[in-house]
This record gives C-alpha cells, sequence and structure tokens, in this order.
C-alpha cells in the first residue's frame, strides 16, 4: 500500500509534470495523453498552471491532444484563462512596440533582457512566454531620454512610497505601470547587477 505522503507527492508530481511539460512544443500526443492520464487532482493542475503563468500552454495541450481526460469545469477554466492571458500578452506586446518605437524616435540605444528579450526572439505575441514586467536596459547617461521615451509612450512611473525608497540607487529605477493593466510594469536598468 502506498503511504499517504507517497501518494501526494505522487499526485502532486503528476500535476507537475503536466503543467511543466505543457510548455514544450515537442510534447507528442501519446505523451500529452499519459500526462493527463496521470492527473487525479485538476484543481492542483489549473493552480499550479495560474502559478506559472501556463494556462496558455497547457490549454494548448489539453485541448489539442487530451481534452477527453480534462473535467469540464476544468477544461473551461483553462479556455477563459487562456484566452484573457492571450489578450494580455498581445496588449503588452503591442505596449513594448509602442515604448520602443519612442526610443527609436529619440535615437535612444535601448536593449531588451530577461522575458521580453526571450519574447522578442521566439514570439513576439508573448503568447508562448507569458509575462507581467518588461525590463530594458538603457545606458545611466542616456536615463533622462530613456524616462522621456517611456512617459512620452504612456507609461506614467509608479507613486508607489515602498517602491521609490526601496529601488533608491539601485540597478534600475523604479517601474513604470501600464494605466491599462495594472499589474504590468517596465523598468529601466542602467546595469544588470545590483550595486
Amino acid at each position: 500500500l502506498m503511504s499517504h505522503s507517497s501518494r501526494e507527492a505522487s499526485t502532486f508530481s503528476a500535476a507537475c509534470r503536466l503543467v511543466y511539460r505543457s510548455a514544450d512544443h515537442a510534447v507528442t500526443a501519446d505523451e500529452a495523453w499519459e500526462l493527463a492520464g496521470a492527473v487525479e487532482d485538476w484543481s492542483r493542475v489549473v493552480a499550479l498552471a495560474e502559478g506559472a503563468m501556463a494556462t496558455s500552454a497547457l490549454w494548448r495541450l489539453v485541448h489539442a491532444h487530451a481534452l477527453p481526460l480534462v473535467p469540464a469545469d476544468a477544461a473551461e477554466y483553462l479556455r477563459k484563462s487562456a484566452t484573457v492571458s492571450e489578450f494580455r500578452m498581445r496588449h503588452l506586446s503591442s505596449r513594448l512596440a509602442a515604448t520602443l518605437r519612442e526610443f527609436r524616435a529619440r535615437e535612444v540605444p535601448v536593449m531588451l533582457l530577461k522575458g521580453a528579450a526571450v519574447g522578442a526572439m521566439t514570439d513576439p505575441t508573448f503568447v508562448a512566454r507569458p509575462m507581467t514586467d518588461l525590463d530594458l536596459l538603457v545606458g545611466r547617461a542616456s536615463l533622462p531620454q530613456a524616462r522621456e521615451s517611456v512617459l512620452a509612450a504612456g507609461w506614467p512611473e509608479t507613486r508607489d512610497p515602498v517602491l521609490l525608497a526601496l529601488l533608491q540607487d539601485q540597478h534600475h529605477v523604479p517601474p513604470f505601470v501600464d494605466p491599462q493593466i495594472s499589474d504590468f510594469r517596465l523598468e529601466l536598468h542602467v546595469s544588470l547587477f545590483p550595486p
């Protein structure tokens, strides 16, 4: 007999494998079917996918290869969540494009960092690589023009006093916020590493 903790670990492991394998476009139909078939707790799968910002990837995988194994309520939640996530990522992608146009107009050199860089190279819509912030690297001497570019693109500076105090003299200035989707941030870095 399997102990309760062993069974719990096995259930959690099956959920993790399905969520994290959903990011790999090379997953075969047979593997997706096997992974989904091992899941006992779909609420755990959904929670893990939400936490990992992977609902779109998971929905694409189970919709294409394992939908009959997914309970109707979990499938509907994943479908809706994926739709919202894809809308949000397309919005963030368009915000980045508008911001970069402002940088080009002012001839401010800029480099994309982290998720924005990966997204720009692999999926410029950001649908395949969801995120909530854009990280841009600029030279310290270009910071005033970079800030001007970001403001012109419609990103107001944060007014959060905690963030303002915390980020004073750090490797990036306090974030700018998207006025339409408040959890989206843009950070201007002047160094790759904290001081």
